[in-house]
């Protein structure tokens, strides 16, 4: 039996902290749970809003007038295949949790995917990605109930339109299903990625001594002290996508910032870091408000204390007017603002 509440404050299930109330509240535990709940929620003709851990969102100061539905769907299995492991996770499970499962195991792929909020379920939804290895990358497939039929498909990497911090589930079929389940291709052969950023600096073994839980310690003491704790700071991790421009306009960008931050990406554009840009734009460690930019990410909007949707929203919109007149680039939020 279900136990749809009303009324419930949204603020606590989100990592920014902010949020109204939702009309209709409910946590489900299971495939079945979740579609009673979307069920219920078609029979009132109501919207639904399904949230994890509320890591990858900014939900309105009016909240939801619809079904919120919280997923706590839990549980791990594997499975071996030659030399590959497939697990599989529910989507309510928090992604760092499956990370610790699977390089305590020595299982290679989601060391670099270390210390990334949020759960599973939503890791392929933004195709999360962190020190050059993204979801897409160790990606099986996962199963999603179409909210309209109610009927559970497999979705498998060819499915998915995977893109930079992009997938169908973000695009096409946004509100439209709901992933009870991910499974992930992991490996038991040495598989390090350590070319991206600082990751291979602050390694001091061996890469052939190497082992899945080093890189992942390195990952987390990097991130760790460069990202505010959302319990001590409310955020969403990473606000902006990282821009991918052409060569020409890097190039006239390059001659005035001869400093610039870039990575050569094999479509032949050039990503340059939305942090780099925004720093340079002079938003770091800034505040508008009662939203601030974090004085040792510029990637991350922070609230300061009792910011509303609305402070974030000014602030980002802020930021993104800057960075367009200093560069001629236009950051693109990597949040859902709800």
């Amino acid at each position: 039996m279900l136990n749809i509440e009303e009324n419930k404050v949204l603020a606590p299930y989100t990592c920014f902290k902010i949020g109204g109330l939702a009309r209709y509240f409910v946590q489900v535990n299971d495939e079945y749970e979740a579609k009673e709940a979307i069920s219920w929620a078609k029979h009132k003709d109501l919207d639904l809003l399904i949230i994890g851990q509320g890591s990858n969102m900014l939900l309105k100061d009016e909240g939801f007038s619809g079904l919120v539905i919280k997923n706590n769907i839990k549980g791990i299995k594997e499975k071996k295949i030659d030399n590959d492991i497939i697990i599989e996770a529910g989507s309510g499970e928090t992604w760092d949790d499956v990370v610790s499962y699977s390089v305590n195991k020595k299982y290679w792929g989601l060391e670099n995917l270390s210390y990334i909020p949020g759960t599973i379920g939503a890791a392929p939804v933004q195709n999360i990605g962190a020190y050059g290895v993204e979801l897409k990358d160790v990606f099986h497939s996962l199963k999603a109930i179409n909210l309209d039929t109610l009927e559970t498909k497999t979705f498998e990497v060819h499915n998915c339109n995977f893109g930079y911090r992009s997938s169908i589930f973000k695009k096409q079929l946004k509100n439209k299903v709901f992933i009870t389940s991910v499974s992930l291709k992991l490996s038991l052969e040495a598989r390090p990625q350590l070319n991206y950023g600082s990751l291979g600096d602050v390694i001091k073994k061996d890469v052939y001594e190497l082992e899945p839980l080093d890189v992942s310690k390195a990952v987390i003491d990097i991130r760790k002290s460069k990202l505010p704790e959302p319990e001590d700071w409310g955020n969403s991790g990473s606000f902006f996508q990282n821009p991918e421009i052409s060569k020409e306009h890097f190039e006239k960008l390059k001659e005035k910032y001869p400093d610039i931050k870039y990575y050569n990406l094999d479509s032949g554009l050039i990503k340059v870091p939305a942090a780099w840009l925004i720093e340079k734009a002079g938003w770091k460690g800034k505040s508008l408000g009662k939203a601030g930019v974090w004085e040792k990410q510029a990637l991350i909007i922070i609230n300061l204390g009792g910011a509303s949707a609305e402070d974030i929203k000014k602030l980002a919109h802020t930021i993104i007017v800057d960075v367009k007149e200093n560069f001629d680039i236009e950051l693109v939020p990597e949040v859902n603002i709800y």
